[in-house]
C-alpha cells in the first residue's frame, strides 16, 4: 500500500491539473491518518511531505488558510525530524517555513510572516555555509522574500539590504549557470527596483528596473507562457518610474503599451474586479489584489486621483466616475489613493 501511495504523491506534483494534484495530495493524507499508531510513526517523513505538497496546491486555488494550516502541521513533523536526523530534514523544514512566511503574506498577516520567515533565511544560510552549491539558490530565494516583507512593512532599509544580498547571490549563480539561475536574478533586479522606488530613490529604482526588464524581454522572447507575466509586472513599475523621474509622455506609452494595466484595473462606481488565475495577466496581481483587500486599502476616484492616474484615464477615455482598484505595487504609495472604499 506504501508503496502505491509514493507512486500516487510522486505523481501530483506533475499533474496539469492543479486540482488533480490537490485530490491526489488530499486522498493520501487520508490513507496515511489510517495508519496504525506504529505505521505513522515510520511514515511521518511521507507524511510531511504530503501535507507539504497539500499546502501549497491549497494555496494555488486560492484555499489560503486550509493551505496554512496543513503547511504548518508539515512542519512541526519536520522540526522533529530534523532533530533526530539533521542531514535528512533540516531543507524539509527551512522549506515549510519559507512556504508559511509566504502563506501568512497572502492572507495579509504580515508581522506573523517574519519569524519563520526569518527562521528560513537563518537555517539556509547554515546549509549554505556547509554546501553552497547546493543550498544558495534557496538561500537567496528565502532572502528575497524576506526583502519584500520587510518592505511591506514599511522598513525599507532593512528590506534594501536584504534584497541586495538576494541580488548578489542571484547575480554569481546566474554568472556561472545562466539559463537555470536568470529568471530569479531578473526577479531580485525588479524587486530592488521596486524597494527603491519606495524609498524615492527614482534614479536608482529606474536603472535597476531597466536591468530587470532587459532580462525579463531576453526571457519573454525564450518562452512567453512562461515569462510575460514577469515582463509585464516590471514594466508596470517602470511606467511609474518613469512619472515620477518627469518623463510624463514616455510614462504614459508605457503604461498603455502593457495590456491589462488599465483595462483590467478600473471598474464603474459599485462594480467590483474579477480575476482569471489561468490568465497569465490576472495571475500576477491576484496576490497582490488580495493583499490589498486584507489590508483594506483605497481605491481612487479619477476627481481623487494623482496626475497619472487621472493621465491614464482620460487617454482612454474612461468615464469621469471610474473608480481604480489599483492592485500593482509600484501604485500602493497612498498618494495614488483616494479616500472612498473599496467596492464591496
Amino acid at each position: 500500500m506504501c508503496a502505491h501511495l509514493s507512486w500516487r504523491y510522486s505523481n501530483a506534483g506533475r499533474a496539469l491539473d492543479a486540482l488533480d494534484a490537490l485530490d491526489a495530495a488530499q486522498q493520501a493524507v487520508v490513507i496515511l491518518r489510517q495508519l496504525t499508531p506504529q505505521q505513522q510513526q515510520h511514515h511521518r517523513d511521507l507524511l510531511a511531505s504530503v501535507l507539504t505538497t497539500l499546502g501549497s496546491t491549497l494555496s494555488q486555488v486560492g484555499r489560503h488558510d486550509e493551505g496554512l494550516a496543513a503547511t504548518t502541521e508539515a512542519a512541526s513533523l519536520q522540526r522533529v525530524l530534523a532533530r533526530e536526523d539533521p542531514v535528512r530534514h533540516t531543507t524539509d523544514l527551512a522549506m515549510s517555513l519559507h512556504n508559511i512566511g509566504f502563506q501568512l503574506r497572502q492572507l495579509g498577516r504580515l508581522q506573523a510572516a517574519l519569524p519563520p520567515t526569518e527562521e528560513a533565511v537563518t537555517i539556509y544560510r547554515s546549509l549554505a555555509g556547509g554546501n553552497p552549491e547546493h543550498h544558495l539558490p534557496a538561500l537567496a530565494g528565502a532572502l528575497g522574500s524576506l526583502g519584500t516583507l520587510l518592505s511591506n512593512l514599511d522598513r525599507g532599509e532593512e528590506s534594501l539590504a536584504t534584497t541586495r544580498e538576494a541580488l548578489a547571490i542571484e547575480q554569481r549563480l546566474a554568472a556561472a549557470e545562466q539559463q537555470a539561475h536568470q529568471p530569479d536574478y531578473a526577479t531580485s533586479l525588479a524587486n530592488l527596483g521596486a524597494q527603491l522606488s519606495e524609498t524615492k530613490r527614482w534614479h536608482e529604482a529606474f536603472a535597476q528596473t531597466e536591468k530587470a526588464m532587459s532580462l525579463q524581454e531576453q526571457l519573454s522572447d525564450t518562452n512567453k507562457d512562461s515569462h510575460e507575466p514577469g515582463r509585464l509586472a516590471v514594466a508596470h513599475n517602470r511606467a511609474a518610474q518613469l512619472w515620477e523621474l518627469g518623463r510624463h509622455d514616455e510614462a504614459v506609452s508605457e503604461a498603455l503599451a502593457v495590456p491589462g494595466l488599465v483595462s483590467i484595473y478600473w471598474a464603474r462606481e459599485g462594480e467590483d474586479l474579477t480575476f482569471d488565475k489561468s490568465d497569465p495577466k490576472d495571475a500576477v496581481i491576484i496576490p497582490d489584489y488580495e493583499a490589498l483587500l486584507n489590508r483594506k486599502s483605497r481605491s481612487a476616484s479619477c476627481a481623487q486621483s494623482k496626475p497619472f492616474c487621472a493621465t491614464l484615464l482620460t487617454a482612454l477615455g474612461c468615464p469621469g466616475n471610474a473608480r481604480w482598484n489599483m492592485s500593482i505595487l509600484a501604485f500602493k504609495d497612498p498618494k495614488y489613493f483616494g479616500s472612498a472604499p473599496l467596492p464591496g
